[in-house]
């Protein structure tokens, strides 16, 4: 039988440590059902890497079309490692969608310094279901 020699893969990898870093969270009031478990979810990822919830600044803003001026002007302040923005657009017989999708990266595009957010987008229904309570900050 041949010997199995162990193969050493090497991996860049950073470590998930939120401690002592500034956070702001900006999230969409608008479709709740949905950005209220997406900001309890954010706030949750945040506490495991070690944020404290001091350190995390919630704003709410009335919809998607908002995030980017509440973002920027948190930017402004350099308060903040990171500021993370939230919002549900759902595809439906309107042109809103594109009109805030192509807005939101026009406008986040245009003021790129950092590393910036990743989207993703649904153009099915989703129905609500029983609100989540989140209470954080």
């Amino acid at each position: 039988m041949k010997s199995q020699r162990k193969i050493r893969i090497r991996a860049l990898e950073g470590k998930l440590n939120a401690e002592g870093k500034r956070f702001a969270i900006v999230v969409s009031r608008f479709n709740a059902f949905i950005t209220d478990r997406l900001l309890q979810s954010a706030f949750d990822g945040l506490m495991q890497c070690g944020a404290k919830p001091k350190d995390i600044k919630i704003v709410r803003v009335p919809g998607a079309f908002e995030i980017p001026s509440a973002a920027r002007t948190l930017a402004e302040t350099k308060k903040y490692d990171a500021i993370i923005c939230l919002g549900c657009l759902l595809r439906g017989d309107t042109a809103h969608y594109d009109v805030i999708v192509t807005r939101w990266l026009a406008a986040s595009a245009s003021r790129r310094r950092k590393p910036e957010c990743r989207t993703r987008s649904a153009s099915s229904p989703v129905k609500p279901s029983s609100k989540p309570s989140i209470e954080p900050a």
